[in-house]
C-alpha cells in the first residue's frame, strides 16, 4: 500500500520518527545540592486520631520554604530538609488527653522517652545514609511539643520522686545524640509550664541553659489562645516591651516590606480605645525593631500573648522609670509576633490561630532566613 501511494505522489501523513535515548544528555554536575541543614518538625497534642496530620503540615511548610527560596534566593547554594517527627502513635494513650498525660508524673516520662527515641532514630537513619554529612540540626516544635523538647534537652524529670519505668529511664539518660542549632517554638505554652514549676524567680541560666540551643525563637500570633511570651519570665521588665514584629515576606529582591501602623491595629474602631491601668505610656527605652505604633501590653501573668494598640506617637518622659536596665537586657530577643492583618483583626481568628503557622509564608520566610542568615546579607 505504501508503494502505491508513493508512486501516485501522496505524501506520508502518519507515523513518528523514532529516537533512542533522551533528548538531553546527562550531566554529572546536574544533581540536587547537598543538604547542609535538617529540621525536625515536632507536633503537639491531638495527633493520635490523625497520625498523618504532622506529615501533611510538614509538607505544607516545606513547600512554603521551597517556594520562597526559589523566588527570592534562586542562586543560593543552601539546602534545608524538613523531617516530620510522629511520636504520638507509639504511645498507648488517649489522644484527647495528651496534656493531662504529660503533666502526670506517671506518664510524663513515657512521653519524653517516646519523642527522644524517635528524634535519635531519625537522626541516626539520616546519618547512616549520609556518612560524610557535617551539617546542622534544628527543631521546629508546635504547642505541647515545645515543652517536651525543652524538658528532653534540659533533662527535667519532674518533682515527683518516683522513677519512670526502666525502659523510659534508660532512654532518657542517653539524651539527644546531636546538638541543636536553633529551636523554633510555634504557639508555645512553655513559659506557663515553667512558671508553674517554681514559685520563686529563677536564674536566667536555669530557665534557658546555654546547652539548650544556640538560638531560641518563640513565634506566636496575638490571637493564639495557647501561646505565651518567654521574655517576661526571664526579666519582669520585658512585660512592658513589645515582642519583635515579624515583617511580611514580600518585597523586592527578598527585602522585607515596611509595616504600616494601621495593619497592627486589631481593635474594633467602633469601640472606645483600650486603656491599661497604671500604664498610660510605653516608657520602654529599649529600641526594638518595627516600632511603627505605640503598643501597650495587656498582661495578666506577664507572659500572656494578647496585645492592644494605642494610636498616636509618644515618647518616654525623662522622669519615667525604665523597665529594663542595661545590665538586665537579654543578650538576644526571644519573642517574635506575627502581624495582624485580614481575619487576624477579629476575635473569630482565635479558633484557627493556633494551627495557622504551617501555611504562613511570613513564618516560613522567618525560619528560612534564620537557618541561613547569609541569605539577607
Amino acid at each position: 500500500m505504501r508503494s502505491v501511494t508513493s508512486k501516485l505522489g501522496f505524501a506520508k501523513t502518519t507515523g513518528y520518527r523514532l529516537k533512542r535515548g533522551y533528548k538531553t544528555c546527562a550531566n554529572i554536575e546536574d544533581k540536587p545540592r547537598d543538604i547542609d541543614h535538617i529540621v525536625f518538625v515536632v507536633h503537639g497534642i491531638g495527633q493520635k486520631r490523625d497520625t498523618g496530620k504532622i506529615i501533611r503540615n510538614t509538607t505544607c511548610f516545606r513547600d512554603c520554604v521551597d517556594w520562597l527560596k526559589q523566588k527570592y534566593f534562586p542562586n543560593s547554594k543552601h539546602r534545608v530538609e524538613f523531617f516530620a517527627v510522629e511520636w504520638r502513635s507509639s504511645l498507648k494513650l488517649d489522644g484527647a488527653m495528651d496534656i493531662l498525660y504529660y503533666t502526670s508524673p506517671l506518664y510524663g516520662a513515657e512521653v519524653r522517652a517516646g519523642l527522644q527515641k524517635e528524634l535519635n532514630r531519625l537522626y541516626f537513619m539520616f546519618a547512616s545514609r549520609h556518612p560524610d554529612w557535617q551539617g546542622k540540626v534544628s527543631i521546629l516544635a508546635h504547642s505541647l511539643g515545645c515543652v517536651i523538647v525543652y524538658d528532653i534537652v534540659t533533662g527535667w524529670m519532674g518533682h515527683d520522686m518516683r522513677l519512670p519505668s526502666p525502659q523510659a529511664q534508660e532512654v532518657l539518660l542517653q539524651g539527644l545524640q546531636f546538638p541543636i542549632e536553633n529551636l523554633f517554638c510555634l504557639g508555645s505554652p512553655l513559659s506557663v509550664f515553667l512558671a508553674l514549676r517554681t514559685r520563686v524567680s529563677s536564674n536566667r541560666l536555669d530557665v534557658m541553659p546555654q546547652g539548650l540551643c544556640k538560638r531560641f525563637y518563640n513565634i506566636f500570633h496575638w490571637s493564639d489562645p495557647v501561646a505565651y511570651r518567654m521574655e517576661p519570665l526571664l526579666e519582669r521588665g520585658y512585660s512592658k516591651v513589645e515582642p519583635v514584629l515579624i515583617q511580611p515576606y514580600g518585597g523586592v529582591d527578598g527585602q522585607q516590606m515596611p509595616q504600616s501602623p494601621s495593619s497592627l491595629n486589631n481593635v474594633d474602631p467602633t469601640l472606645p480605645p483600650p486603656t491599661i491601668e497604671g500604664d498610660d505610656k510605653d516608657d520602654s527605652p529599649v529600641d526594638t525593631p518595627n516600632r511603627n505604633a505605640e503598643k501597650g501590653w495587656s498582661l495578666w501573668d506577664l507572659v500572656r500573648g494578647g496585645w492592644a494598640v494605642k494610636e498616636g506617637p509618644s515618647s518616654p518622659t525623662p522622669d519615667s522609670n525604665p523597665p529594663i536596665r542595661p545590665d538586665q537586657e537579654l543578650a538576644q530577643r526571644l519573642d517574635y509576633v506575627l502581624r495582624a492583618v485580614g481575619l487576624g483583626r477579629n476575635y473569630l481568628y482565635t479558633v484557627t490561630a493556633h494551627t495557622a503557622y504551617w501555611n504562613n509564608y511570613d513564618v516560613a520566610y522567618f525560619v528560612l532566613t534564620r537557618l541561613f542568615p547569609t541569605l539577607e546579607t
